[in-house]
């Protein structure tokens, strides 16, 4: 009777003011295990968490196109598509598994990424978030403009999500977007 609007409650977290704060929890760090692929024809369900991807290349992210030495250190081990990307393709599909015990406990999700041309961003199958990307994206997509590698390709960017984690193993998937092959 006392309170009009009461928050979701967690067993055993008690619900008042000091106790339970919030904390934050990086639930996918830099250099995580990640698979990419650079199509060369459609990849139907590419982004849905059941694909099986396991033919697809392995690196550390950030996984995306390096052409000069500045960006080496934001390119994880494995995770160059220079050679799969130049002349061929301006997209890569990139997919980033990760666990959570108990998802109800995680709310106020944000994405934080590095990104140049464009991508589009999917969790566990839905989208979730886009930039310089068209609004419909194919295999073979491309960013809808090329923006500058000086700040943007180094620089953090964050998202606000309104997204819904598993229990268990989720799937971040992510399709990267240059402006030209």
């Amino acid at each position: 009777s006392e309170f009009v609007n009461y928050p979701k409650q967690h067993e055993d977290i008690s619900y008042g003011q000091g106790f339970g704060e919030p904390h934050p929890v990086t639930l996918i760090s830099e250099g995580a295990e990640a698979r990419w692929l650079v199509p060369e024809e459609p990849v139907p369900n590419w982004e849905k968490n059941q694909f099986q991807d396991a033919q697809w290349n392995t690196g550390l992210t950030g996984i995306g196109y390096d052409n000069t030495p500045k960006y080496a250190p934001f390119i994880g081990d494995g995770g160059n598509t220079n050679d799969q990307m130049r002349g061929i393709n301006a997209s890569v599909y990139i997919r980033i598994p990760f666990v959570v015990g108990d998802a109800s406990t995680i709310n106020n999700l944000t994405l934080r990424m590095r990104w140049e041309d464009g991508f589009v961003a999917f969790l566990n199958g839905e989208e979730i978030h886009r930039e310089n990307a068209p609004d419909i994206t194919q295999w073979d997509s491309r960013a809808l403009s090329n923006r500058s590698n000086e700040t943007n390709a180094i620089t953090l960017f964050d998202y606000p999500l309104s997204a819904t984690l598993r229990n268990g193993e989720n799937i971040l998937a992510i399709q990267g977007l240059n402006a030209s092959p």
